[in-house]
């Protein structure tokens, strides 16, 4: 859309504070830095000279949802609110010029998995983050959530979002980057 490279760090089941798979120990913090996700000598740097004009952030469901093979719970909302801060601290340190949107996935709700908020709780841990940020004087950083999917969004792999959403989640983050960036 706006002819602009594009780099996902992307891993399923990974999560902030614990993974969907719970004996799994590996967080995605850890892995925002390799080159390979399952090598830990392959560390990612931009190629010299470069660096994103904008970062989207989209995370949170696996630490609230129903672990497997056993479930010991959600994340407590405390641990997940910090680790979100060091999260979205670490892209800064990384990407110091970057604008960097906090999403709220289409993917989350707060009636599934029941009493867990996992919607809730993931915009309330990306507003703080966003006010924290704000009140150290870093104005590059912001909350956006996208409207909530309807089952038949989820059509994709292990109900992630199907082509449709995806196009929809693009065409409502356009303008955004637009707003921010002049694109």
């Amino acid at each position: 859309r706006f002819g602009a490279d594009v780099v996902a760090v992307n891993y399923s089941g990974k999560g902030l504070t614990q993974n969907l798979y719970r004996p799994d120990t590996l967080l995605l913090p850890t892995l925002y830095h390799r080159a390979l996700a399952d090598d830990p000598a392959s560390t990612w740097s931009s190629p010299a000279g470069t660096a994103p004009d904008a970062v989207f952030l989209m995370v949170g469901a696996n630490d609230f949802t129903i672990g497997v093979p056993v479930d010991n719970g959600p994340a407590s909302y405390a641990d997940f609110e910090a680790a979100y801060k060091a999260f979205v601290a670490d892209i800064r340190s990384t990407y110091p010029a970057a604008h960097v949107w906090c999403l709220v996935s289409p993917g989350v709700s707060d009636a599934f998995p029941v009493g867990r908020n996992m919607r809730s709780n993931i915009r309330n841990a990306a507003a703080a983050t966003v006010a924290a940020r704000a009140a150290a004087g870093d104005g590059r950083v912001y909350l956006y959530e996208l409207p909530e999917a309807e089952a038949s969004d989820k059509t994709a792999c292990d109900y992630h979002p199907n082509a449709a959403l995806h196009q929809r989640m693009a065409d409502t983050l356009a303008p955004l980057v637009t707003s921010k960036l002049g694109w």
